[in-house]
């Protein structure tokens, strides 16, 4: 879940209509900014923020574009698809695109570094596991004293899972791990809140388990 961050120069906004095929005047130009850029589960996210204040006439927050631009090291980039998030102080454009899904786009507001949404502390988290005892069926491991029921910001469909503060994960829970089952008890409440069917996004002293929500 690591977010790529890079500078970007002559930077050029226009207009983008999904399916239409035309050429729109520009609306910005000679821009520069930050390009942040994340993968999280089959979903993409991808933030721009202008360095310098734009006159807000020349765009308006919700609408669809696209930019073009150069990096550092002179090569071309940008994205046919992105949303005018923010006006001031600084203009940013913010997306989501869910890869599994073509043509599935949201806007994505705010930092990528606020996307994680903590809903609810929890404490005792324990990982159910295959026991070495035929017998017993499923084991239990337990990976952290503390953390959070989360979900993330801006993803479609959404996400939900735990954030796990000084994790302590086996050997064969390492980022990339699927069909992982996790439960919890809720601090405030101590109801036991248990999910399946979880990946591990993040692998570290603070870890991260998601899975989409298929369904209400």
């Amino acid at each position: 879940m690591q977010i790529t961050t890079q500078t970007v120069r002559d930077i050029t906004i226009f207009p983008y209509v999904p399916g239409v095929a035309a050429t729109f005047e520009p609306v910005v130009s000679g821009a520069s900014g930050v390009w942040q850029q994340r993968r999280l589960l089959n979903h993409g996210q991808e933030r721009l923020v202008l360095d310098a204040e734009v006159a807000p006439n020349a765009l308006r927050a919700g609408a669809s574009y696209g930019w073009r631009g150069h990096l550092a090291d002179g090569t071309s980039t940008g994205a046919m698809w992105t949303f005018c998030t923010d006006l001031a102080p600084r203009v940013g454009f913010g997306v989501t695109r869910n890869w599994a899904r073509p043509g599935c786009a949201s806007p994505l507001y705010g930092a990528l570094e606020d996307a994680v949404l903590r809903l609810e502390p929890v404490q005792d988290v324990i990982v159910m596991i295959p026991s070495p005892n035929p017998t017993v069926g499923l084991a239990q491991a337990q990976l952290g004293r503390a953390g959070w029921l989360v979900m993330m910001s801006s993803v479609v469909p959404a996400c939900v899972g735990f954030l796990i503060e000084e994790a302590k994960l086996p050997s064969h829970l390492c980022e990339g791990a699927e069909g992982v089952s996790i439960k919890a008890t809720s601090l405030r409440t101590l109801q036991t809140i248990g999910l399946q069917e979880l990946r591990c996004v993040q692998a570290g002293d603070t870890s991260m388990f998601l899975r989409e929500i298929s369904s209400c």
